[in-house]
């Protein structure tokens, strides 16, 4: 059987997580009718909204389901956007192609322009350079991630939301790396919106969230028949919001598991470098999450070097899946002062809630024999 590391991109289903959702296949009614069917429906997504609303001690009425996670970022985009006369967007040059895309497009309809803060070797934010361009007064949106995706370095949110507060600018957090490999709490990060997708902790595709502190408006992206409190139209997913919800349940558990993954990242990391000089580890010097090694492999191409993974039995990334499969350097190496070849030549091994010890050595095993190949 294949190991399998690329939980970034999307992670197996959780065995509690596929049993609900094979118990919630009978609970067939439309969540706005109002006869029995409909109700049961309808508890069933309440029950999930309180899910999610925990995991990140807010109120339910503050979670908002949407299709997934891109779905949720061009939702804030838009929604900070229509609150504030000034059209500026500043966010950094490693975020996920959801934020870079959606950013650019609603500036472009808007007649707005969007910045890129400065970031330094790690990808993290230069919060003295941040708060520079904030002083400029014409920002109406500050968009950085809590975690990058492609290498697990962790941005310093509760810092870049303080700045935010004290200019008056809303501040929005891609928060789709982060359940689960960091503690999550809205009020203690500060954030304005923050975004979610279920299918990276354990949960199903197609669903994801987007949670607005208090106060602040939702600018719905579809219209209809006014579910989610008008914010969101279109009947809802009943089943993957079910799946959703106890991912976000069993979040805290997968929380306390990062101290192991850890270890097993480390230990193969360790082994990996060992096998040469020019392999490096991006980021390695940062605050990055348990489960994630960016590997930069000077001279192999991501995808040359997740094909010759694959056939020895082991699957990983090169870089964030919505790209993989395209020769591209990755933006976010780029950014962070890499030349355009060896952005070129990332694998990324992202471990999750059922890797185990004896995972280690297959995934050194497999590196040692893809590499040998590879160089020869």
């Amino acid at each position: 059987m294949a190991l399998y590391l690329d939980h970034n991109a999307t992670s197996p289903l959780k065995p509690e997580v596929k049993a609900l959702m094979s118990q919630t296949l009978d609970v067939f009614g439309n969540p706005s009718s109002t006869h029995s069917f409909g109700q049961e429906a309808r508890m069933v997504i309440d029950g999930a909204r309180r899910q999610v609303a925990t995991l990140f001690d807010v109120r339910p009425e503050q979670v908002v389901f949407t299709s997934g996670g891109t779905e949720a970022n061009n939702m804030a985009i838009r929604s900070a956007l229509a609150t504030t006369p000034h059209k500026r967007i500043v966010t950094s040059p490693t975020e996920h192609h959801a934020v870079l895309h959606a950013a650019t497009a609603v500036s472009n309809e808007i007649g707005g322009r969007v910045s890129a803060v400065k970031v330094d070797k790690n990808g993290v934010v230069d919060l003295d350079n941040l708060e520079r361009m904030l002083a400029e007064g014409d920002v109406g949106l500050v968009s950085i991630m809590a975690v990058n995706n492609e290498t697990g370095v962790c941005q310093p949110v509760a810092e870049i939301a303080e700045l935010c507060k004290a200019a008056n600018v809303m501040y929005h957090c891609d928060a789709v790396q982060a359940p689960g490999k960091v503690a999550t709490s809205l009020p203690k990060w500060g954030a304005s919106l923050v975004s979610l997708s279920f299918h990276k902790l354990g949960g199903p595709k197609g669903v994801g969230a987007l949670i607005f502190a208090a106060g602040v408006q939702a600018l719905p992206l579809l219209h209809g028949g006014g579910q989610e409190r008008g914010r969101r139209g279109g009947t809802e997913n009943t089943l993957g919001i079910a799946g959703a919800g106890l991912a976000a349940q069993l979040a805290s558990q997968t929380l306390a598991e990062m101290p192991r993954l850890s270890t097993l990242r480390d230990k193969v990391e360790s082994a990996i470098k060992r096998l040469s000089n020019d392999i490096a580890v991006v980021g390695e010097s940062a605050q990055r999450t348990g489960n994630v090694s960016c590997f930069l492999l000077p001279g192999i191409t991501g995808d040359t070097a997740v094909m010759a993974l694959d056939m020895e039995g082991v699957a990983v990334s090169s870089g964030s899946a919505c790209s993989s499969g395209r020769v591209n350097p990755s933006h976010v190496l780029m950014a962070q002062g890499f030349s355009e070849d060896d952005a070129k030549c990332s694998v990324r091994l992202s471990w999750g809630w059922n890797n185990t010890e004896d995972d280690v050595q297959v995934c050194i095993d497999a590196f040692t024999k893809a590499w040998q190949r590879l160089k020869k």
